[in-house]
């Protein structure tokens, strides 16, 4: 018997090493605040633990009073862009971003913030008709689709233990391990890792894929060939989604425009042009235009001068800087001296 505990004892070594080496490097850096998340970073990390540690680090110090709300398609709007089309004298802004953003994490984003006193003077709301509403749960488990416990109210040990899951699934540790060791990308490794440089500033949170952009600026042919597996052949009618907003929606949907109404906040809602190019439906569109008012949101979905070429996407999912700036220009021209704060209240 006791030659058995050694031998299982014996067995057991490696796995405590990982255990060990897993708490020790950190590699979806959840454990500890770090600099520069994505210095030698060739895969997905968990973007809203990111963007909640920034905030927390910089909140005082930086006096944050300017959000940007939304998916990675907020990675198309840059906060030195946003300042000057707002032209505000006090704009301290920051992305408080999340991968696949759904309404209910914007709406914990926006209660978290006026819960740590800061000022929401002006908001960037980015809704994306493919996730924001979604209630597919394919994604909700996945380690960089994550929410947090101080946002989401769930299980801290769940949280972490995903992460620790994670780490032994689909070969990640090796693949981790050798890339770590060796420095060199590997065939093997294209299911877990990406291999994108992303750079991130350390307070505004602004994320940057400038190697994409600075491919397609030298060899925009070369670029879209390819990548043209990633840029599908769409429709050529329109496509309408399925109507998306429930009641469970209207509810988060109130408690955003009371935080707004509270905190006399300057908005835009931006419904973003998905390379699907398919149309968000009318009846939330116009449930959209109720709560926030028609002149604040902001429909660039379905088939349009943006969606119509693919030279305005980095991939068949986010669209590029220029759009942003495009599409800011659009939303204050001659509009930032009003806000977008509705004239009745909300009712319950």
């Amino acid at each position: 018997m006791r030659l058995f505990i050694y031998r299982f004892l014996y067995f057991l070594i490696p796995f405590f090493l990982l255990f060990i080496f897993f708490f020790l490097f950190d590699p979806f850096k959840v454990l500890r605040y770090y600099d520069d998340y994505y210095l030698n970073t060739v895969y997905d990390l968990n973007r809203e633990k990111i963007s909640l540690s920034i905030f927390n680090k910089n909140r005082t110090s930086a006096n944050y009073n300017s959000f940007i709300l939304g998916s990675s398609r907020t990675i198309a709007f840059k906060t030195k862009d946003w300042n000057r089309f707002l032209n505000k004298e006090e704009f301290r802004p920051f992305v408080f971003d999340a991968y696949t953003e759904s309404l209910q994490g914007i709406t914990s984003k926006v209660e978290y913030l006026e819960q740590s006193g800061v000022k929401i003077d002006n908001v960037l709301i980015v809704i994306c008709s493919d996730v924001t509403f979604s209630k597919d749960p394919k994604f909700k488990n996945l380690y960089w689709n994550l929410k947090h416990p101080s946002l989401s109210g769930n299980s801290y040990i769940e949280y972490y233990f995903t992460f620790i899951k994670t780490f032994f699934s689909k070969s990640f540790f090796v693949k981790y391990y050798d890339y770590k060791i060796f420095n060199k990308k590997r065939n093997y490794m294209s299911d877990v890792f990406n291999f994108w440089y992303i750079t991130n500033d350390k307070i505004s949170n602004d994320l940057y894929v400038d190697d994409q952009e600075l491919k397609i600026i030298a060899d925009s042919a070369g670029y879209y060939k390819k990548n043209e597996n990633s840029f599908y052949v769409r429709a050529e009618k329109e496509v309408i989604c399925s109507k998306q907003i429930t009641n469970q929606d209207i509810l988060q949907l109130k408690k955003i425009i009371r935080i707004f109404n509270r905190h006399n906040t300057n908005y835009r809602i931006i419904i973003s042009p998905l390379y699907d190019q398919k149309r968000i439906n009318p009846a939330d569109l116009k449930k959209l235009t109720d709560f926030f008012g028609k002149e604040y949101v902001y429909d660039f979905s379905g088939k349009n001068e943006i969606t119509m070429t693919k030279h305005n996407y980095i991939d068949n999912s986010h669209f590029r800087y220029h759009v942003g700036r495009m599409i800011m220009k659009e939303i204050y021209v001659d509009k930032t001296s009003s806000t977008g704060r509705l004239s009745v209240e909300i009712q319950d």
